[in-house]
C-alpha cells in the first residue's frame, strides 16, 4: 500500500505543478504577442542579439562563439518579439527556439525551422522546481566579493551576496534561466542555468574588468577598495559613509583620523602636535559618539568617554565606516554616531 500512496502524492504534485506552469506560460506568450518598436541595424549577430533583447523586454541566451561572424538583417518598424527575432534571423545560419516555461529565447546554429516556439528544452524537468547557489569572485585578485547583486530576470528576483561572497536561490522552476551578477566597478555577467527538479544547481561567478588587462598601470588594490567601499555604503540599512584606506593613499602619521575628517558630516579635533584625536560627527559631542573595531568597542582612554584615534594605527585597517544614523541592532551605548575599523583579513581572499 505505500507504494501505492507516494504514487498518489506524486501525481497529485504534478497536478498543482501544472497549474503553476501554465499561469506562467499564458504570462509569458502574452509577453511575446504584444507588438514593440524594433530599430535594429545590419550587424554582427552578437551586437544585435543585445539589442533586440533590450528592445523586446525578454531575455536571449546564445553562445558567443557560435554567432561569431554572423551578420543578421537589418529590422525597423512594429512588430511582435517572434515576429522580429524571425526577420532578423532569416537566411542567417542561425535559429531561435524558446523555452515556454521561462520565456527565455535560445539562439544556436540553424538545425531545423529558423524560429518557432517549442516546448521547454529540457521536459523531464519541467515538473517541479530546484535551487541554485554559488559565490562570487574577483578574477584577479581572487577576493571573494559581498554585496555583489544576483538576478533572475525571468522571475523577478534578486539577492545580494552575503559576508563570504556566497548566494542562493530556493523554488526556481525547473528548466533553463537567466542570471545576471553585478558588482561596481566590475563587469556584469550573463549566463544560462539549468535548473533540474528537486537537485541544487552550484554556478559560481568570476567577475573581471577591462581595466585589469593594462597590467602594470593599474593599481588593483585602490580598484578593489573602491568598489568594496561604495558597494557597502550603497547596501547599508542605515546613513553611512564607507572609506578605504588604500584608496586614500599614505596617512600622516598612519593617523586613521585624517581619513575621518574628509567624510561628509564630520569634524576633527587636533591635539597641541597637528595629530586627529577624536572627531564630530554631525555636530554631536566626541563623548557621544562610539567607536569599534571590527565590531568590537573600544574602552575610553585619556580621561571621560572620548576615546583617543592617535592611539592606533591606521595601518592596521582596510576600510572605516561610519554610521551617522544608528540602527536597532547596534548597541546602545551612544546617542551620536558611530566608527568601526575593519581590519582586513586573509578570510577575504579565495
Amino acid at each position: 500500500m505505500e507504494p501505492l500512496f507516494l504514487l498518489t502524492r506524486v501525481r497529485r504534485s504534478v497536478g498543482l505543478g501544472g497549474i503553476v506552469l501554465a499561469l506562467i506560460a499564458g504570462a509569458v506568450a502574452a509577453v511575446n504577442e504584444i507588438k514593440r518598436p524594433f530599430d535594429l541595424p545590419l550587424d554582427l549577430a552578437e551586437n544585435t542579439l543585445k539589442a533586440f533583447s533590450v528592445q523586446a523586454g525578454v531575455d536571449v541566451l546564445f553562445s558567443t562563439d557560435a554567432v561569431v561572424g554572423v551578420k543578421t538583417n537589418a529590422v525597423r518598424g512594429q512588430y511582435t518579439p517572434h515576429e522580429a527575432l524571425e526577420r532578423m534571423l532569416a537566411r542567417t545560419s542561425l535559429a531561435a527556439r524558446r523555452d515556454e516555461a521561462t520565456g527565455v529565447w535560445r539562439v544556436r546554429p540553424d538545425a531545423g525551422p529558423r524560429v518557432e516556439s517549442e516546448a521547454p528544452i529540457r521536459p523531464q524537468s519541467a515538473v517541479g522546481s530546484g535551487s541554485v547557489a554559488g559565490a562570487v569572485s574577483n578574477l584577479r585578485t581572487g577576493k571573494m566579493l559581498a554585496g555583489a547583486v544576483v538576478s533572475l530576470p525571468g522571475l523577478g528576483r534578486s539577492e545580494v551576496t552575503d559576508e563570504t561572497g556566497h548566494y542562493a536561490f530556493g523554488g526556481v522552476p525547473a528548466g533553463e534561466h537567466v542570471v545576471i551578477v553585478s558588482y561596481t566597478g566590475l563587469d556584469e555577467a550573463r549566463v544560462g542555468v539549468v535548473i533540474e527538479a528537486d537537485r541544487r544547481t552550484t554556478r559560481d561567478f568570476e567577475l573581471n574588468a577591462t581595466v585589469y588587462q593594462l597590467g602594470q598601470f593599474v593599481v588593483t588594490g585602490e580598484r578593489e577598495g573602491n568598489a568594496a567601499a561604495i558597494t557597502r555604503q550603497r547596501n547599508a540599512a542605515s546613513i553611512t559613509n564607507v572609506a578605504s584606506l588604500d584608496a586614500f593613499g599614505h596617512l600622516n602619521n598612519d593617523d586613521p583620523g585624517d581619513l575621518l575628517i574628509r567624510l561628509p558630516g564630520i569634524s576633527g579635533f587636533t591635539d597641541l602636535d597637528g595629530n586627529v584625536s577624536n572627531v564630530a560627527i554631525r555636530g554631536t559631542d566626541p563623548g557621544l559618539n562610539m567607536v569599534s573595531v571590527d565590531g568590537n568597542l573600544m574602552s575610553s582612554n585619556g580621561g571621560g568617554r572620548t576615546f583617543q584615534l592617535r592611539s592606533i594605527s591606521g595601518a592596521l585597517f582596510e576600510e572605516i565606516e561610519v554610521t551617522k544614523a544608528p540602527t536597532p541592532d547596534m548597541s546602545a551605548g551612544s546617542i551620536g554616531g558611530a566608527v568601526n575599523f575593519k581590519t582586513a583579513s586573509s578570510l577575504d581572499i579565495k
